[in-house]
């Protein structure tokens, strides 16, 4: 029976060069979607974290913007851009900053994780349909 493992990139088979059966390509299936749905969930919580995170910097951030050396975000005289000012907060705010940024990477990375096990899924339905061809009819279904 072929098997293959959860690795940081997604599942990985542990043999190439096996030859998959009707059944080990739904089981497979079965069990990317369950990946699938617990990486959805992993993203849906990393979304409240990185909001929760952006609501403390935010919080943290309202007493400095009443500094009078708060810089201006426009184009005119003696205005920076957005990155200046956020560089600006940065540097008087950092653990707050921080932890929001580690929350939007963790959101991202969380997205990413989700998106390639969904590629995972469709390259293993056409693996499936690969071996439900290969080996005849399956489940009781006819051509």
């Amino acid at each position: 029976m072929t098997t293959f493992e959860k690795r940081d990139g997604g599942f990985q088979f542990l043999e190439e060069g096996d030859v998959l059966t009707p059944p080990e390509t739904d089981r497979f299936l079965r069990l990317l979607n369950n990946e699938l749905a617990t990486a959805g969930l992993a993203y849906r919580e990393a979304r409240r974290v990185e909001l929760d995170r952006f609501k403390d910097y935010s919080d943290a951030r309202k007493p400095h913007e009443l500094h009078p050396d708060c810089p201006e975000v426009g184009r005119g005289a003696g205005q920076v851009t957005a990155k200046a000012e956020e560089a600006w907060f940065e540097r008087r705010i950092p653990d707050p900053y921080w932890a929001w940024k580690n929350a939007v990477l963790e959101r991202q990375n969380a997205g990413a994780y989700m998106s390639q096990v969904g590629k995972q899924v469709e390259i293993m339905r056409s693996l499936n349909k690969n071996a439900t061809d290969h080996f005849g009819t399956y489940r009781g279904g006819g051509r």
